[in-house]
């Protein structure tokens, strides 16, 4: 605003160079032309603008009818003056001044604006600075909380099935049962406990290992019908517990191959698949396979495991499968779970060369988990 009152221009602008150093943006205007407000541009793009900021130099127009370089803004602009934004040896960004008048920037002019560039953006460095070590304390402290409700959570989650076992099997070694099918019973609660606490504690073994790239993968052929067969037997007894459908539609092609770590792709499903159910009142959770064309023309075998449960929050899904971001201390408390998870999966199904993705339209519309893996041809198999 200082420069538009103090050289009478019609428009003045100061453009940033983003994060990736792709496009510049603008940040702030002032004057009467605008259409001359750009809100965005890329840096490799035409015009004076993305020339002065990408090359280092100033731009001066004195009649921007007359130059080939000028890409037209607003109609009432005659000359015009870009002055690249320099923090020491880096260019930040650009300060754009334009005028209904033609050649308006003399020698003095120019001098006096490239000045206060100058000053300019190394102020406006010194904010960069200073909001990005604030985003990082602030994440710091995210972490750092988030961790802390982890370990909370965690510590109540492994206690749980832990006490169970204690007190099932004291009451059997004390002699309190009043039958054998009372100590029987008691000896059931202490297993199923048991069972929950190893996989708890496979959970953060696994995290631990992935984060220390220390988990091994061995691919091998996996005909996915067959697996598909494991995986519905292992999870129907949860779903029928919540009296819930549990629905899977394999490839119609026997055998249906794909390139992966059984024992790892089990656990991907599983997981998911315990996920969905765990998440889901009403309805039921479908597991569906089928062959589709990668981006480079490969064939990918896609596995889709949908649920009619609570769904994900928009705001959410962009760290659910970070580990420790993604977990929600209110939901673990109320659902159970480390929330570890997903990052695992992630991680187990990037590592045998896919990628797992989500799609949930928000909170009460459900979520479809996508594994996407390399399938095998018929000729694949037979090199392999």
């Amino acid at each position: 605003m200082s420069v538009t009152r103090e050289f009478e221009l019609a428009h003045c602008g100061v453009l940033l160079i983003d994060e990736t150093g792709t496009e510049l943006r603008r940040i702030a205007r002032a004057g009467e032309l605008q259409e001359a407000a750009y809100s965005i541009l890329p840096l490799d793009g035409p015009g004076v603008i993305a020339l002065a900021a990408r090359t280092g130099n100033p731009m001066y127009l004195p009649d921007v009818s007359a130059d080939l370089d000028y890409v037209p803004g607003s109609l009432e602009t005659r000359s015009e003056f870009v002055v690249p934004l320099r923090a020491g040896n880096k260019t930040i960004g650009a300060l754009d001044l334009q005028s209904r008048e033609l050649n308006i920037f003399d020698d003095r002019t120019r001098r006096i604006i490239t000045a206060f560039a100058e000053h300019a953006a190394l102020a406006l460095e010194n904010t960069q600075l200073l909001a990005s070590l604030e985003m990082s304390r602030q994440m710091a402290e995210d972490a750092n909380r988030l961790k802390s409700e982890f370990l909370a959570n965690t510590s109540h989650e492994l206690r749980t099935p832990l006490t169970g076992i204690i007190g099932s099997l004291s009451m059997v070694l004390d002699n309190l049962c009043d039958s054998p099918e009372e100590e029987r019973e008691f000896a059931r609660i202490a297993y199923t406990a048991s069972q929950r606490l190893l996989a708890i504690i496979n959970d953060v073994l696994d995290i631990a290992k992935i984060e220390a790239g220390h988990m091994d993968v061995r691919l091998q052929a996996v005909d996915l019908n067959v697996l598909f067969k494991d995986v519905r037997a292992l999870s129907r007894v949860q779903a029928e517990d919540k009296k819930l459908a549990l629905e899977f539609r394999p490839p119609n092609i026997s055998p249906f191959v794909i390139w992966a770590d059984p024992d790892k792709l089990r656990q991907v499903l599983l997981n998911l698949i315990g996920n969905a159910i765990k998440f889901t009142e009403h309805g039921g959770v479908t597991v569906a396979a089928q062959l589709v064309d990668g981006d480079n023309g490969e064939k990918k075998i896609r596995i889709e495991v949908r649920d009619t449960g609570i769904g994900i929050a928009l705001e959410k899904q962009s760290t659910l499968f970070q580990p420790f971001v993604q977990v929600d201390g209110s939901m673990t408390r109320r659902y159970g779970g480390t929330g570890l998870g997903l990052s695992i999966s992630r991680r187990l199904t990037e590592l045998m060369g896919g990628a797992l993705t989500l799609f949930s339209a928000g909170e009460g519309q459900g979520a479809t988990f996508i594994v996407t893996l390399p399938a095998l041809s018929q000729a694949e198999m037979e090199r392999r």
